[in-house]
């Protein structure tokens, strides 16, 4: 678990400092696409789907490549491509039904600005640093296998690819990982990890990470008790509910949960999500 926290890391931290993409760095992009579907792997046994806010059911509309990337700047969204080819059967089917499931298109409409490249072609996208065809855009993401989604910053830089075929479920986790910047503070599998509890601990509720205060108080009530907290990672807000549930919330947004069991002579901590 460890590691596949310190790979998302440091591929946050090698994005900010990139310009182009180096062989060494496309290897490096490899090496993290390949953790990913690790992550997927693991993540597989969760299949509890996410519920998306409600939302006009409108289809998503791709854009190309340099196109999306004017645009993710101007209104700070992040960016999804789907790296595709005109053969590409699994790529059909996930266009046909992945991308067409009423909560993903929500949530990517909402969240995300779309890029469709063709690993095939030879059109001409015209990027700052340069022109380049979609075939040499594909090689320089590292891409070897289709569809292959990839997700950017605002900014351009890159977070990590995902190789393969997602359906709805695993799509809307990623979505979900992406767009709420929870890379840059845990890992995927923490990540699933904490919305399955939450999904679990009071299903009623209908909690899920992101959520405000006052969406939280609307769904289960007043806390027993507030409790401020400041760390590493800066101020953060523990709800006490029954008598070892906690909410963790930050920047006033869920950004976990714990349950602590606390007896007369211990104040152990039971199980900790960050």
């Amino acid at each position: 678990m460890n590691n596949c926290y310190w790979t998302t890391k440091v591929l946050v931290l090698q994005k900010k400092t990139m310009t182009k993409m180096t062989m060494t760095n496309v290897r490096k992009a490899e090496k993290v696409s390949i953790w990913l579907v690790a992550l997927f792997m693991i993540f597989a046994v969760f299949n509890t789907p996410l519920i998306a806010e409600p939302g006009s059911k409108k289809a998503i509309s791709w854009m190309p490549y340099d196109s999306a990337i004017v645009k993710a700047k101007k209104e700070n969204k992040h960016v999804l491509i789907h790296f595709t080819t005109t053969w590409c059967g699994w790529c059909k089917k996930m266009i046909a039904e992945t991308y067409t499931n009423p909560n993903v298109m929500n949530l990517v409409n909402s969240q995300f600005v779309t890029a469709r490249v063709d690993g095939d072609s030879y059109g001409v996208l015209k990027l700052a640093e340069g022109d380049i065809t979609e075939k040499g855009l594909t090689m320089q993401y590292g891409v070897r296998s289709y569809p292959t989604t990839f997700f950017l910053e605002p900014g351009g830089s890159k977070i990590a690819g995902a190789p393969g075929y997602l359906d709805t479920t695993q799509m809307l986790y990623v979505l979900g990982f992406i767009s709420g910047n929870y890379n840059e503070d845990i890992a995927f599998t923490d990540y699933v990890a904490i919305q399955q509890k939450l999904g679990t601990v009071r299903p009623d509720a209908k909690l899920k990470l992101g959520m405000t205060p006052k969406q939280v108080k609307a769904s289960w009530g007043e806390p027993t008790k507030i409790e401020p907290k400041t760390g590493d990672k800066g101020p953060t807000e523990e709800w006490l509910y029954g008598v070892n549930q906690y909410l963790i919330f930050k920047e006033g947004k869920l950004r976990g949960f714990q349950e602590r069991d606390v007896t007369a002579n211990s104040t152990k901590v039971k199980a900790t999500n960050p």
